[in-house]
């Protein structure tokens, strides 16, 4: 699709892209219509990478036009229409100087249900209370770095898919399945599940192992930790952003709700910012 060219900022075609650092803008903007159940912003070339072959649509995407080659490289055949500015206007239209040069907005879709991560995942994280975008940009970066299936969130915790969550995350918010949990309730449904039901190596492989000899090595041990009495030992991860309770009340809930069994705590409490981005990397 050819290049449209924006040389006004009050065009109506880059309505969706104006005033990005304003937040009570962009609720009442990107918010659920009667055509679509909500968009969200993707800023900078990763998250534009990884937003392309996603599950979500493309409804356009907003240039620097001295980076159009760029853009068109990086969109490929995707029908998503590209509206290219110059640099002033473009900074005038999302409201501050975007030294990236590329920004895109793109549909919800329909949410995911938890039951659905659940039963595809295998290592899943539990983020309870993480109400900052950027420690939860942090959180999904690093799930995925060490093999991250899905995350699952409590009410409280902030939208994967908000601007920053999904920049700091370095556009990995875009593929790894999430999806809201009912708390605390909802953490019975982690411990019903056994290992082997989540582990998608634990039926075997039949054939010749064409992933090299690392991987294969992982898959074998992954098979061995699916197996036996321990098949149903929780491999989930609960990270906290708040202040511990002195009695440890939560702690202990969250230990009886996702298996009691394993002598290592499912929990990691943090109090931090630094402290809960370096958690979820261990």
């Amino acid at each position: 699709m050819p290049a449209i060219v924006i040389t006004d900022a009050a065009d109506p075609r880059v309505a969706d892209f104006r005033r990005l650092n304003d937040a009570a803008f962009r609720r009442t903007v990107e918010a659920a219509g009667p055509f679509h159940k909500g968009i969200f912003v993707v800023e900078g070339w990763l998250g534009l990478e990884r937003l392309v072959p996603s599950r979500y649509p493309i409804r356009a995407v907003l240039v620097d036009a001295a980076k159009l080659e760029r853009a068109e490289e990086v969109l490929g055949q995707s029908p998503a229409p590209l509206l290219v500015a110059d640099r002033a206007a473009l900074d005038e239209i999302v409201g501050f100087p975007l030294h990236r040069g590329v920004v895109a907005v793109a549909d919800r879709g329909l949410p995911v249900l938890s039951s659905t991560v659940i039963g595809r995942g295998r290592r899943i994280v539990v983020a309870e209370g993480v109400n900052d975008a950027e420690n939860l940009g942090s959180i999904i970066r690093n799930a995925v770095a060490l093999g991250g299936d899905g995350l699952l969130l409590d009410p409280t915790s902030c939208d994967p898919l908000t601007r920053r969550t999904v920049r700091v995350s370095v556009g990995h918010a875009l593929s790894l399945p999430f999806a809201r949990l009912a708390w605390p309730d909802g953490l019975a449904t982690l411990r019903g599940v056994r290992g082997d039901d989540r582990c998608p190596d634990a039926a075997g492989r039949r054939g010749p192992d064409r992933r090299g000899p690392v991987a294969a090595r992982s898959a074998r041990r992954n098979r061995r930790r699916c197996r036996g009495p321990r098949a149903d030992r929780r491999r989930d991860r609960c990270l906290r952003h708040r202040r511990p309770n002195p009695d440890g009340t939560w702690r202990r809930l969250a230990q009886r709700r996702c298996g009691d069994g394993d002598r290592r705590s499912p929990l990691v409490l943090v109090r931090s910012r630094l402290s809960l981005d370096s958690a979820s990397g261990q």
